[in-house]
C-alpha cells in the first residue's frame, strides 16, 4: 500500500531534480507525465521504485533524501506503508547545500556574517523551524477563517518556553526565553512557508547574539 500524498516535484522532499545534476531522460519524462496529470499522485512512488529498480543510475539525480527512501524500498528495509513517513522525517534532517546558502544569503542581506562553523547550525535550527511551522498548520487547517499571523501568534505564545529550551541545547548558548518571545511576536507572517523562514533566521540571530555576549 502506497500513501496518497500532494506531490511537487520540484520542492523538498519531491524533487526529482537535484540542482547542478543534468536530470536523467526517464525522471524527466516522469516529470513531464506527473505535471500534465497523466500519472497520479498516488501512482508516483512506486512508478519511481519500479524505474530505479531497473535503471539505477537515475537515483543519482533526485534529493538525498528521495534517494535513500527509495533504496529503502528496494532493499526491503522500509516498507511502502512507511515510505512517505520516512522520507519526510529524512527531510527533516537533510538540507541541501543550495537552501544553505539562501539563507546565509538572507543573513547576509541582513548584514550577519557566518562562518563555517556557524553554517553548519543552519540545518538544525531549520529543522526545528519546519517541525513548529508542521505542527501549527496541523491546527490552522482547521480554523483557516483567521488571518495566518493572528493564529499562529496565539499558537506559539505559548510554546516559547519550550522552543527556546530547544534552541539553546542546539546552540550551545542560554537563549533567552523573553527576547525570543519578542523577536517572534513582532514579526509579521502571511503564510507557513514565511513562518519557517522568519523564524530560522531568529534562531540565528539569537544564537549569534548569545554566543557574542
Amino acid at each position: 500500500m502506497w500513501y496518497r500524498i500532494a506531490i511537487d516535484t520540484s520542492k523538498p522532499p519531491f524533487e526529482i531534480e537535484e540542482p547542478k545534476v543534468k536530470m536523467h531522460p526517464l525522471l524527466a519524462n516522469l516529470h513531464q507525465r506527473i505535471e500534465s496529470g497523466e500519472i497520479s499522485e498516488v501512482e508516483f512512488f512506486p512508478t519511481l521504485v519500479a524505474m530505479a529498480r531497473d535503471y539505477p543510475e537515475i537515483l543519482d539525480s533526485v534529493s538525498p533524501p528521495l534517494k535513500q527512501s527509495v533504496l529503502g524500498i528496494l532493499n526491503q528495509s522500509i516498507k511502502p506503508d512507511n515510505f512517505v513517513n520516512d522520507l519526510l522525517e529524512r527531510s527533516t534532517t537533510y538540507m541541501h547545500p543550495l537552501e544553505i546558502d539562501e539563507v546565509q544569503q538572507r543573513l547576509e542581506n541582513n548584514g550577519i556574517r557566518l562562518d563555517a562553523k556557524e553554517r553548519e547550525l543552519i540545518p538544525l535550527f531549520r529543522k526545528v523551524a519546519n517541525q513548529i511551522d508542521s505542527d501549527w498548520f496541523e491546527v490552522y487547517e482547521n480554523e483557516m477563517s483567521q488571518p495566518v499571523d493572528d493564529h499562529f501568534k496565539n499558537y506559539i505564545v505559548y510554546k516559547i518556553p519550550n522552543i527556546a529550551y530547544e534552541i539553546s541545547l542546539i546552540a550551545g548558548q542560554k537563549i533567552e526565553r523573553d527576547k525570543l518571545e519578542e523577536m517572534m511576536l513582532s514579526e509579521t507572517y502571511s503564510n507557513d512557508e514565511e513562518i519557517r523562514n522568519k523564524i530560522e533566521i531568529i534562531f540565528i540571530k539569537l544564537y549569534l547574539e548569545a554566543k557574542n555576549k
